[in-house]
Protein backbone atom coordinates (compact mmCIF):
# COMPACT_ATOMS: atom_id res chain seq x y z
CA UNK A 1 0.00 0.00 0.00
CA UNK A 2 1.96 3.20 1.19
CA UNK A 3 5.18 4.15 3.10
CA UNK A 4 4.04 5.65 6.19
CA UNK A 5 6.60 7.62 8.56
CA UNK A 6 5.21 7.30 12.23
CA UNK A 7 6.60 9.65 14.58
CA UNK A 8 5.19 9.44 18.28
CA UNK A 9 7.25 9.84 21.31
CA UNK A 10 5.32 7.39 23.48
CA UNK A 11 6.80 3.64 22.34
CA UNK A 12 3.82 1.84 23.45
CA UNK A 13 1.25 4.41 20.96
CA UNK A 14 3.86 4.15 18.59
CA UNK A 15 4.01 0.32 18.72
CA UNK A 16 0.31 0.02 18.79
CA UNK A 17 0.03 2.05 15.89
CA UNK A 18 2.62 0.74 13.75
CA UNK A 19 1.03 -3.08 14.23
CA UNK A 20 -2.39 -1.17 13.06
CA UNK A 21 -0.43 0.41 10.26
CA UNK A 22 1.06 -2.50 9.21
CA UNK A 23 -2.04 -5.21 9.87
CA UNK A 24 -3.39 -2.83 6.56
CA UNK A 25 -0.51 -3.29 4.39
CA UNK A 26 1.90 -0.08 4.82
CA UNK A 27 5.26 -0.14 5.32
CA UNK A 28 5.89 2.24 8.51
CA UNK A 29 9.44 3.85 9.25
CA UNK A 30 9.64 5.11 13.04
CA UNK A 31 10.47 8.27 14.79
CA UNK A 32 10.66 8.85 18.47
CA UNK A 33 9.76 13.31 17.79
CA UNK A 34 10.03 15.69 14.85
CA UNK A 35 13.99 15.69 15.10
CA UNK A 36 13.66 12.31 14.12
CA UNK A 37 11.36 12.56 11.97
CA UNK A 38 12.91 14.86 9.69
CA UNK A 39 16.20 12.74 9.43
CA UNK A 40 14.35 9.67 9.28
CA UNK A 41 12.37 11.37 6.05
CA UNK A 42 15.79 12.43 4.23
CA UNK A 43 16.71 8.62 4.43
CA UNK A 44 13.02 7.06 3.54
CA UNK A 45 10.76 9.30 1.65
CA UNK A 46 7.24 8.62 3.04
CA UNK A 47 4.16 9.42 1.33
CA UNK A 48 2.19 9.81 4.69
CA UNK A 49 3.40 11.07 7.75
CA UNK A 50 1.05 10.47 11.09
CA UNK A 51 2.78 12.54 13.65
CA UNK A 52 2.03 13.08 17.57
CA UNK A 53 1.50 17.16 18.26
CA UNK A 54 3.07 17.36 21.57
CA UNK A 55 6.67 16.03 22.13
CA UNK A 56 10.51 16.65 22.91
CA UNK A 57 12.86 19.06 21.05
CA UNK A 58 10.55 19.21 18.23
CA UNK A 59 6.91 19.04 18.55
CA UNK A 60 4.26 17.84 15.30
CA UNK A 61 3.24 21.41 14.30
CA UNK A 62 6.72 22.61 13.45
CA UNK A 63 7.45 18.38 11.93
CA UNK A 64 4.82 19.34 9.68
CA UNK A 65 6.08 23.14 8.96
CA UNK A 66 9.43 21.74 7.87
CA UNK A 67 8.69 18.35 5.78
CA UNK A 68 6.26 20.57 3.74
CA UNK A 69 8.99 23.35 2.95
CA UNK A 70 11.07 20.59 1.77
CA UNK A 71 8.11 17.93 0.23
CA UNK A 72 5.48 19.73 -0.25
CA UNK A 73 3.70 16.21 -1.36
CA UNK A 74 3.69 14.44 1.67
CA UNK A 75 0.76 14.26 3.34
CA UNK A 76 0.18 14.08 7.45
CA UNK A 77 -2.30 13.00 9.71
CA UNK A 78 -1.76 14.81 13.23
CA UNK A 79 -2.80 12.67 16.52
CA UNK A 80 -2.69 14.21 20.20
CA UNK A 81 -4.60 13.85 23.37
CA UNK A 82 -5.11 15.47 26.44
CA UNK A 83 -7.61 18.70 27.29
CA UNK A 84 -7.37 21.49 25.19
CA UNK A 85 -6.04 19.84 22.58
CA UNK A 86 -8.44 20.61 19.67
CA UNK A 87 -6.59 23.95 18.83
CA UNK A 88 -3.36 22.11 18.06
CA UNK A 89 -5.48 19.98 15.71
CA UNK A 90 -6.89 22.97 14.27
CA UNK A 91 -3.68 23.96 13.71
CA UNK A 92 -1.89 21.21 11.93
CA UNK A 93 -5.07 21.45 9.52
CA UNK A 94 -4.25 24.84 8.79
CA UNK A 95 -0.50 23.72 8.29
CA UNK A 96 -1.68 21.49 5.71
CA UNK A 97 -2.69 17.74 7.43
CA UNK A 98 -5.17 16.14 5.73
CA UNK A 99 -6.90 14.44 8.66
CA UNK A 100 -6.29 14.66 12.38
CA UNK A 101 -7.25 12.30 15.01
CA UNK A 102 -7.93 12.93 18.90
CA UNK A 103 -6.51 9.97 21.24
CA UNK A 104 -8.13 7.61 22.23
CA UNK A 105 -9.42 6.79 18.81
CA UNK A 106 -9.82 3.73 17.03
CA UNK A 107 -6.94 1.67 14.77
CA UNK A 108 -9.55 1.39 12.04
CA UNK A 109 -9.89 5.24 12.47
CA UNK A 110 -6.03 5.55 12.05
CA UNK A 111 -6.36 3.18 9.04
CA UNK A 112 -9.12 4.96 7.21
CA UNK A 113 -7.42 8.56 7.80
CA UNK A 114 -4.52 6.79 5.84
CA UNK A 115 -6.64 6.12 3.03
CA UNK A 116 -8.31 9.39 2.90
CA UNK A 117 -5.17 11.14 2.89
CA UNK A 118 -3.94 8.96 0.07
CA UNK A 119 -7.21 9.50 -1.63
CA UNK A 120 -8.29 5.79 -1.65
CA UNK A 121 -12.30 6.00 -1.22
CA UNK A 122 -12.65 1.81 0.42
CA UNK A 123 -13.50 2.19 3.63
CA UNK A 124 -11.23 -0.47 5.80
CA UNK A 125 -12.54 -2.34 8.63
CA UNK A 126 -9.56 -4.65 11.43
CA UNK A 127 -10.88 -7.99 11.77
CA UNK A 128 -10.50 -9.29 15.19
Amino acid sequence: MASILLVEDDSDVRTLLRHALEMAGHAVTEAWNGRDGVEQHTRVRCEVVVTDILMPEMDGLALIRELKRRDPGVRFIAITGGVGVLDFLDDAETLGAQRSLRKPFSMNDLVNAVREALLLPTEYTMER
